[in-house]
């Protein structure tokens, strides 16, 4: 069989790359080796950016409706167990204002709730998305990449001949493995066992609100969460290979033992797992016609809340750029863009990540730094891409600006105070005009045209935006050129 794009994983990473290629007309097969999305409660929080993604394919306000949880914050605690008294570490509350950057809430659903969502949009929009399906192998060359696919139920094997590959196969990505590409940073930091539970709802961890309690009562210290399913929970246990420790020590039975002396609970292991806190970036995101995407391409602690977030933001930046070379409307170099935007925004989230981290090693005295961070609601916001698909128009180096004052600059967010403007992007190119005056010019391009005389300040006369709701260029003529706009195209879509 032949599609314009495989893509590897079903995850944020991957179901988000197979919604937006759908979405922009491109072929796209996923496979994910297991049977269904994650039902596990994990990556929980959906910042005002990846709402914003999620309003460029419809589905924002069923990401919103999702979750049924009433406040937006986290709320970390320390005690003994959660039978006794928490000493509450955080600041209730914490309502950062971006008005200036979105008129769009963020969304605390996590990934159960969501990763669903992404799979039927994606299904909707043409795309094709088979679970339980794996990657057996693949090929490249200068035409396209050859692979072979087995349904894990049947054991019926396929071959099948895309274009592109993208790697959304997580943290392991046997596709990075294969292609050699090392990761650069720190893994191993710590090595975590993961238990999903079922339990008697725990009245300090109600399902309305994010709980995160670090618990330590003597030799036995752990971390538990709530989700937003009554009555299922999270425990965190580490363990330390140097002192011979390993996941097999941790049974059924020793977890049940764990849980019960934490919460004062008897719980039904719905699944244990181990797992590692590392920090790591791939040293590449591009071998020739294979992407990597998510984790695949970095490793953040999950301090930072941003993991997903950002693999949402890689499926949506590298989508539009496959759509525009595999409709000719693009040159190859476009894809280059890829890494040159995307590994800044990496490294960035796991420099966040490590900070978060130092921070709950001592949260009592560090929480505040934490929750209001400005840096991270720049990098959310506030960041700013380099590279030849944008028309920078200074030196500054800088990954991020203040989201409360938006520039409107190439290379960032069109900022949208008023809500106007991001339910228009998303589809194409747009360009947004004070005067009816570049029509005619954005018509003769191809592209849509919008007039919008109140756009606030940040806005010159003409400001063209790329399908991922960056500003690309923008001019203060008042009359428009054909001629100029399509050379500012020719030149952002590396066409000759």
């Amino acid at each position: 069989m032949q599609t314009e794009v495989l893509i590897a994983g079903g995850g944020y990473a991957g179901l988000s790359t197979a919604m937006y290629l759908a979405q922009h007309g491109t072929q796209a097969l996923l496979v994910e080796r297991h049977e269904t999305t994650s039902p596990h409660p994990k990556a929980s929080g959906q910042t005002w950016r990846a709402m914003e993604l999620y309003r460029f394919a419809g589905i924002d306000e069923e990401v919103r409706r999702a979750s049924l949880r009433t406040r937006d914050d986290v709320l970390i605690s320390t005690g003994t167990s959660l039978s006794g008294p928490l000493h509450r570490i955080s600041s209730p509350g914490y309502d950062p204002d971006v008005r200036k950057a979105t008129a769009l809430r963020s969304s605390p659903a996590g990934q159960d709730a969501v990763e669903p969502i992404l799979a039927r949009r994606a299904a909707e929009l043409g795309a094709d998305v088979r679970f339980g399906v794996e990657l057996v192998s693949f090929d490249q060359d200068d035409d396209g990449v050859r692979a072979l696919i087995r349904d894990r139920s049947t054991g019926v094997e396929t071959q099948v001949q895309a274009g592109y590959l993208v790697a959304a196969d997580g943290a392991r990505s046997p596709i990075r493995t294969r292609l050699g590409i090392p990761f650069d940073g720190e893994g191993g930091l710590h090595h975590m066992i993961g238990a999903v539970f079922d339990a008697d709802p725990i009245e300090a961890l109600p399902h309305h609100e994010y709980h995160i309690c670090f618990l330590q009562n003597g030799e036995l210290s752990g971390m538990v969460t709530n989700s937003e399913r009554p009555g299922r929970y999270i425990l965190g246990l580490t363990y330390d290979p140097a002192r011979g420790e390993s996941p097999d020590d941790f049974t059924t039975q020793r977890i049940t033992d764990v849980i019960r002396e934490l919460t004062g609970r008897t719980a039904d292991i719905v699944g244990i797992a181990p797992w590692e806190i590392a920090a790591k970036v791939a040293r590449t995101f591009r071998d020739k016609r294979i992407f990597l995407t998510g984790d695949a391409a970095k490793v953040a602690p999950p301090s930072g809340g941003q993991g997903g977030n950002t693999a949402v933001g890689d499926g949506n930046n590298l989508a539009w750029k496959l759509s525009a070379v595999l409709r000719g409307e693009a040159g190859e170099e476009l894809l280059d863009t890829y890494e040159v935007e995307r590994r800044p925004i990496a490294e960035a989230v796991v420099d966040l990540s490590m900070r978060n981290l130092s921070v709950l090693t001592d949260p009592v005295a560090g929480f505040a730094e934490l929750t209001a961070s400005a840096a991270a609601i720049k990098l959310v916001l506030g960041f700013q891409y380099r590279s030849s698909a944008v028309s920078n128009e200074d030196d500054d180096l800088s990954l991020t600006e203040d989201p409360g004052t938006p520039s409107g600059r190439p290379g960032f967010r069109a900022p949208d105070q008023t809500g106007q403007i991001s339910h228009l992007l998303g589809n194409g190119w747009i360009l947004l005009g004070r005067t009816g005056n570049w029509a005619s010019a954005a018509e003769d391009c191809g592209i849509t045209f919008r007039l919008l005389p109140d756009l606030d300040a940040a806005y010159r006369q003409a400001t063209l935006v790329r399908p991922d709701g960056i500003v690309a260029w923008r001019s203060d003529s008042p009359h428009g050129k054909a001629a100029e706009l399509r050379a500012v195209l020719d030149r952002l879509l590396s066409r000759t």
